[in-house]
Protein backbone atom coordinates (compact mmCIF):
# COMPACT_ATOMS: atom_id res chain seq x y z
CA UNK A 1 0.00 0.00 0.00
CA UNK A 2 2.66 2.49 0.47
CA UNK A 3 5.31 2.73 -2.24
CA UNK A 4 8.08 4.98 -4.05
CA UNK A 5 6.49 4.23 -7.48
CA UNK A 6 3.11 5.75 -8.49
CA UNK A 7 1.11 2.35 -9.30
CA UNK A 8 -2.31 1.54 -10.39
CA UNK A 9 -4.73 0.67 -7.15
CA UNK A 10 -6.62 -3.07 -7.28
CA UNK A 11 -9.51 -4.19 -5.62
CA UNK A 12 -7.84 -5.84 -3.30
CA UNK A 13 -5.79 -2.81 -2.13
CA UNK A 14 -8.88 -0.66 -1.80
CA UNK A 15 -10.35 -3.48 0.31
CA UNK A 16 -7.19 -3.64 2.48
CA UNK A 17 -6.72 0.66 2.79
CA UNK A 18 -10.43 0.09 4.51
CA UNK A 19 -9.63 -2.44 6.85
CA UNK A 20 -6.25 -0.40 7.65
CA UNK A 21 -8.81 2.95 7.47
CA UNK A 22 -11.25 1.01 9.98
CA UNK A 23 -8.15 0.07 12.49
CA UNK A 24 -6.98 3.35 12.49
CA UNK A 25 -10.66 4.55 13.14
CA UNK A 26 -11.19 2.45 16.13
CA UNK A 27 -7.44 3.31 17.52
CA UNK A 28 -8.44 6.88 17.51
CA UNK A 29 -12.23 6.22 19.29
CA UNK A 30 -10.15 4.36 21.52
CA UNK A 31 -7.64 6.82 22.40
CA UNK A 32 -10.37 9.43 23.27
CA UNK A 33 -12.09 7.29 25.37
CA UNK A 34 -8.89 6.83 27.50
CA UNK A 35 -8.48 10.74 27.44
CA UNK A 36 -11.92 12.62 27.46
CA UNK A 37 -13.65 13.14 30.16
CA UNK A 38 -17.43 11.75 29.68
CA UNK A 39 -19.50 14.05 31.41
CA UNK A 40 -17.48 17.39 30.97
CA UNK A 41 -16.07 16.64 27.70
CA UNK A 42 -13.34 17.98 28.41
CA UNK A 43 -9.75 16.36 28.48
CA UNK A 44 -9.34 14.14 31.66
CA UNK A 45 -6.33 13.98 33.98
CA UNK A 46 -4.94 10.88 31.96
CA UNK A 47 -5.04 13.15 28.80
CA UNK A 48 -3.68 16.12 30.64
CA UNK A 49 -0.56 14.18 31.87
CA UNK A 50 -0.02 13.62 28.40
CA UNK A 51 -0.90 16.88 27.35
CA UNK A 52 0.94 19.12 29.48
CA UNK A 53 4.09 17.50 29.77
CA UNK A 54 4.40 17.72 25.87
CA UNK A 55 3.13 21.53 26.23
CA UNK A 56 5.86 22.19 28.90
CA UNK A 57 8.28 20.91 27.11
CA UNK A 58 7.33 23.44 24.06
CA UNK A 59 7.82 26.26 26.10
CA UNK A 60 10.87 25.14 27.55
CA UNK A 61 12.50 24.96 23.78
CA UNK A 62 10.86 28.69 22.53
CA UNK A 63 11.91 29.95 26.63
CA UNK A 64 8.50 30.66 27.22
CA UNK A 65 6.64 30.71 30.27
CA UNK A 66 3.40 28.26 31.22
CA UNK A 67 1.29 28.47 33.92
CA UNK A 68 -1.13 26.31 35.57
CA UNK A 69 -4.07 26.89 37.25
CA UNK A 70 -6.22 24.85 39.52
CA UNK A 71 -9.85 25.16 40.24
CA UNK A 72 -11.41 23.76 43.31
CA UNK A 73 -15.69 24.18 43.27
CA UNK A 74 -16.87 25.41 46.75
CA UNK A 75 -19.96 23.97 48.37
CA UNK A 76 -20.00 21.16 45.36
CA UNK A 77 -20.93 18.29 48.07
CA UNK A 78 -23.89 20.49 49.16
CA UNK A 79 -25.12 21.01 45.46
CA UNK A 80 -25.06 16.76 45.30
CA UNK A 81 -26.71 16.80 48.98
CA UNK A 82 -29.79 18.70 48.79
CA UNK A 83 -30.18 19.24 44.86
CA UNK A 84 -29.14 15.59 44.11
CA UNK A 85 -26.48 14.49 41.55
CA UNK A 86 -27.84 15.23 38.26
CA UNK A 87 -27.52 18.74 39.96
CA UNK A 88 -24.17 18.58 40.67
CA UNK A 89 -23.44 17.16 36.92
CA UNK A 90 -24.93 20.22 35.27
CA UNK A 91 -22.88 22.67 37.54
CA UNK A 92 -19.73 20.74 36.46
CA UNK A 93 -20.79 21.32 32.90
CA UNK A 94 -21.80 24.36 33.19
CA UNK A 95 -17.93 24.95 34.75
CA UNK A 96 -16.50 23.24 32.01
CA UNK A 97 -18.65 25.08 29.03
CA UNK A 98 -17.11 28.54 30.87
CA UNK A 99 -13.78 27.16 30.65
CA UNK A 100 -13.41 26.15 26.95
CA UNK A 101 -15.38 29.34 26.20
CA UNK A 102 -13.23 31.93 28.26
CA UNK A 103 -9.72 30.10 27.60
CA UNK A 104 -7.75 29.76 24.28
CA UNK A 105 -7.76 27.05 22.14
CA UNK A 106 -3.83 26.70 22.89
CA UNK A 107 -4.67 26.27 27.00
CA UNK A 108 -5.02 22.86 28.12
CA UNK A 109 -8.30 22.69 30.21
CA UNK A 110 -8.49 19.45 31.71
CA UNK A 111 -11.46 18.13 34.11
CA UNK A 112 -8.62 16.85 36.57
CA UNK A 113 -11.06 14.39 38.92
CA UNK A 114 -14.40 15.26 40.79
CA UNK A 115 -14.77 19.28 41.27
CA UNK A 116 -11.22 19.55 40.30
CA UNK A 117 -10.32 21.52 37.01
CA UNK A 118 -7.00 22.70 35.77
CA UNK A 119 -6.07 25.21 33.02
CA UNK A 120 -2.30 24.80 31.62
CA UNK A 121 -1.27 28.20 29.96
CA UNK A 122 1.40 28.32 27.55
CA UNK A 123 3.15 31.68 27.40
CA UNK A 124 1.48 33.05 29.89
CA UNK A 125 2.85 34.09 33.24
CA UNK A 126 1.21 34.23 37.19
CA UNK A 127 0.39 37.94 36.26
CA UNK A 128 -1.03 37.15 32.51
CA UNK A 129 -3.39 34.72 34.51
CA UNK A 130 -5.98 37.36 35.74
CA UNK A 131 -7.30 38.63 32.41
CA UNK A 132 -8.83 35.18 31.98
CA UNK A 133 -9.98 34.74 35.31
CA UNK A 134 -10.94 38.19 35.82
CA UNK A 135 -12.97 37.38 32.39
CA UNK A 136 -14.23 33.76 33.90
CA UNK A 137 -15.70 35.43 36.93
CA UNK A 138 -17.48 38.24 34.72
CA UNK A 139 -19.31 35.77 32.47
CA UNK A 140 -20.02 33.71 35.39
CA UNK A 141 -21.84 35.81 37.33
CA UNK A 142 -24.10 37.36 34.07
CA UNK A 143 -25.18 33.94 33.61
CA UNK A 144 -27.27 34.17 36.51
CA UNK A 145 -27.73 30.41 36.49
CA UNK A 146 -28.26 28.69 39.78
CA UNK A 147 -27.05 27.60 41.80
CA UNK A 148 -23.74 29.57 41.30
CA UNK A 149 -20.46 28.54 40.40
CA UNK A 150 -18.32 29.50 43.66
CA UNK A 151 -14.53 28.20 43.42
CA UNK A 152 -11.29 28.38 45.16
CA UNK A 153 -8.02 29.11 42.34
CA UNK A 154 -4.56 28.84 42.92
CA UNK A 155 -1.80 29.11 40.24
CA UNK A 156 1.71 27.87 39.78
CA UNK A 157 4.49 29.18 36.98
CA UNK A 158 6.41 26.46 35.37
CA UNK A 159 10.44 27.01 36.78
CA UNK A 160 12.78 24.00 35.52
CA UNK A 161 14.85 23.96 39.15
CA UNK A 162 11.53 23.68 41.16
CA UNK A 163 9.26 21.48 39.35
CA UNK A 164 11.07 18.32 38.13
CA UNK A 165 7.43 17.16 36.56
CA UNK A 166 4.16 17.87 35.52
CA UNK A 167 2.77 16.74 39.12
CA UNK A 168 5.11 18.96 41.02
CA UNK A 169 3.40 22.18 39.25
CA UNK A 170 -0.15 20.30 40.05
CA UNK A 171 1.34 20.15 43.65
CA UNK A 172 2.07 23.86 43.89
CA UNK A 173 -1.13 25.44 42.27
CA UNK A 174 -2.77 23.03 44.88
CA UNK A 175 -0.78 24.86 47.75
CA UNK A 176 -1.45 28.02 46.40
CA UNK A 177 -5.64 27.25 45.57
CA UNK A 178 -5.65 26.51 49.60
CA UNK A 179 -3.85 29.61 50.53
Amino acid sequence: MIDHEPREVELGDVDALRDLAGMAEQELKTLALATIDELSGLTNRRGFDAIASHTIAVCQRADKPATLMLFDLNGFKQVNDTLGHAAGDRLLQRLSRELRATFRDSDVVARFGGDEFCVLLSGATAIDVQRPLSILLDRLEKSGEKPPIVFSVGAATYDRQKHETVAHLVQEADIAMYR
